[in-house]
């Protein structure tokens, strides 16, 4: 069983091509991206991209205008299948490795994800960013 790590894309975005940890510039996302890197510094580390499905951090990418948050539910289950065909192509079993998913309800509820942590789950984004912020403080000390 392997540690995947699956952060939500963020609204703020570069104006140009960038790999995915750098693309994205939203403040919780870095602050997932920062507290993923110390606490699970042997996971593999995900975006779960609007536009892009799932992306390897390392991944460059193009500017793109796209969010779940308003897309209807049947294209949000046609992408969730993509996910998880992109998932099996890099050897990534919803079944039976462990998720921990930074990212909004929208973008895991039809992943099917059997063992999966939401250290953000049900909070808005405020709150999210306050429980970010206590997670990367409790690396510090």
């Amino acid at each position: 069983m392997s540690e995947i790590i699956l952060i939500g894309c963020s609204k703020s975005k570069a104006g140009h091509a960038a790999p995915a940890g750098e693309f994205y510039l939203g403040t919780g996302f870095r602050k997932a991206l920062a507290y993923s890197r110390r606490a699970f510094p042997d996971a593999a580390i995900y975006v779960l991209s609007a536009h892009y499905g799932l992306v390897s951090i390392d991944a460059v990418l193009e500017p793109y205008d796209l969010t779940l948050n308003n897309m209807p539910a049947n294209d949000r289950r046609a992408w969730a299948k993509k996910v998880l065909a992109q998932m099996a192509a890099a050897g990534i079993d919803p079944t039976t490795d462990h998720f921990t998913v930074f990212a909004g309800r929208r973008y895991h509820e039809n992943l099917g994800l059997a063992h999966a942590t939401y250290p953000l789950g049900g909070l808005t984004q405020g709150f999210s960013l306050q429980k970010l912020t206590t997670l990367l403080n409790q690396l510090e000390k």
